[in-house]
């Protein structure tokens, strides 16, 4: 089973799990996010990210170029909780 089959069964499966009414709102949503044209703007795989600073909770900043010169660098992006 290849990674993409795996993937495509676990969406499977949480979609069964949602009520309609959520299901509705996430099509709904994704549908304004492909009108708006900003899904165009992401980068592709395989894309370089561009530099970036950040700082963390406590305030300490981090850039990506400096992170990278210690190994790989995963990122991870939380929407949070709504």
């Amino acid at each position: 089973m290849t990674l993409q089959d795996r993937l495509d069964e676990m969406k499977a499966k949480s979609r069964d799990r949602l009520p309609p009414e959520i299901l509705s709102a996430m099509k709904s949503n994704m549908d304004q996010l492909k009108a708006s044209g900003r899904r165009d703007e992401a980068l592709g795989v395989g894309a370089r990210i561009p530099a970036f600073n950040l700082a963390d909770g406590y305030g300490r900043h981090y850039d990506n170029i400096g992170l990278l010169t210690k190994g790989p660098l995963v990122i991870n992006f939380f929407r949070g909780f709504w």
